[in-house]
């Protein structure tokens, strides 16, 4: 079959398409575990998503329960950058604890102490034990997503593939939205401590994993699987790359409200709901994402990423209003979906079975770099040029990327 007609599959491909492959590659399963097997997939990278977005509203009242006296502000800072340490911890160990314990054992005692450890903050009074659940739910996060998103690897073929980690992230980038607001508006109704029982979500999912998940002989922690830094050649180009773009992801999120407080735009609830739509562009990214690497490939995915992103990067660097920021978060949105699943899927598509939570995991890594360096970098852009001028200037590396790409897509047509 030629490269054509295979992108042309893809492209015809549905989720029930995705059920029945699901059911044909895990036949050690009953006909019925499809559906549910495609729904802890699809579901395994909401529970980042939800660490910070579920707290975020209520981190005011968290501050003034606790008191002044008792660290209170200080506390709901530490409540926020726990999880993170979690995260990076989960990136580095991930690998080999899905090496050692198997994604069928490991994933579902996961779900169950994100669950219990998730729902605890709404009963617990001992900030440090409070600050263990957060960190312990960073953790249990990202190994769950990094088990899933090996698992898709494992079942799917490359059109497949690429549609269900778009289908993931875009999920999860939904879900943060959703769930910001449910945890305001549960906060208001039944208290603050209330919206943490939303982190029990995950408790609805572990019967399923249980029944579902396939099992099969895993690697022994001796063998490539538990290698940390074996995917690194593989992704020579794509860590480094991810550090860099990372900080185009974080850039609307850390300087629009000092941009818009520029042209005259105040107001925690305006900025707020203009910023929400670099999460709906990072949606709508994700989930589009699929058919964009069917129609294009892989080198022409990027240009139309990069391309993409400094659209965004040039509109929000020349923007007067509010209109225009809106298009200019969307569109910035739209480029960062796309980037972070893209880079998943070139580097589980390129390094061995046994290496790809381990590459999944520095790739996780990678994104955490970039946040760290996003005020470092932008901070100081910002001070010598201005905000404007900055947005201008991280346009460039896009412009750079995308050039390249397409020369190499250029020489890749002509031979």
């Amino acid at each position: 079959m030629t490269g054509t007609a295979r992108n042309a599959a893809g492209r015809r491909e549905t989720l029930s398409d995705l059920q029945s492959r699901t059911q044909a590659a895990a036949t050690a399963h009953p006909p019925k575990a499809g559906l549910w097997l495609i729904a802890l997939l699809l579901t395994g990278a909401v529970y980042s998503g939800l660490i910070f977005v579920v707290v975020g509203p209520i981190l005011p009242s968290l501050a003034q329960h606790f008191g002044q006296a008792r660290g209170g502000d200080v506390l709901a800072q530490w409540v926020m950058t726990a999880p993170a340490i979690g995260l990076v911890v989960g990136g580095l160990s991930g690998g080999w604890l899905l090496a050692r314990f198997g994604a069928a054992r490991l994933l579902p005692a996961l779900l169950l102490v994100y669950g219990i450890a998730g729902s605890a903050g709404a009963f617990l009074e001992n900030a440090s034990v409070l600050l263990a659940s957060r960190f312990v739910i960073g953790l249990c996060a990202v190994v769950l997503s990094l088990g899933t998103t090996v698992l898709i690897a494992e079942q799917f073929g490359d059109a497949a593939r690429a549609r269900m980690l778009g289908y993931k992230n875009a999920i999860a980038a939904g879900t943060s939205i959703v769930g910001m607001l449910f945890a305001g508006q549960i906060a208001d109704a039944y208290g603050w401590r209330a919206a943490f029982l939303l982190y029990g979500v995950a408790l609805l999912f572990v019967v399923p994993a249980l029944l579902t998940l396939p099992r099969r002989v895993e690697p022994a922690t001796d063998q490539p699987g538990a290698r940390l830094f074996a995917p690194l050649p593989a992704g020579r180009l794509i860590y480094p790359g991810t550090i860099l773009f990372g900080i185009l992801v974080m850039a609307p999120l850390t300087q629009l409200p000092f941009l818009l407080r520029e042209i005259g735009v105040e107001g925690a609830g305006t900025l707020s709901r203009i910023l929400m739509f670099t999460s709906v562009g990072s949606t709508v990214g994700a989930f589009v994402y699929g058919r964009l690497f069917a129609l294009a490939g892989p080198v022409g995915t990027l240009v139309a990423n990069m391309g993409l992103w400094a659209i965004g990067m040039l509109t929000l660097g020349t923007t007067g209003s509010v209109a225009q920021t809106i298009v200019g978060c969307l569109i910035c949105g739209i480029a960062g979906g796309m980037f972070v699943v893209h880079m998943a899927n070139l580097l589980v598509g390129r390094v061995a079975a046994g290496d790809r939570a381990n590459a999944i995991g520095l790739l996780y890594v990678a994104l955490f770099a970039g946040d760290f360096l996003t005020p470092l970098v932008l901070v100081p852009l910002a001070s010598a040029f201005g905000r404007h001028t900055t947005f201008l200037l991280l346009a460039i590396p896009c412009v750079l990327t995308a050039a390249a790409a397409l020369t190499l897509l250029r020489r890749a047509r002509s031979a």
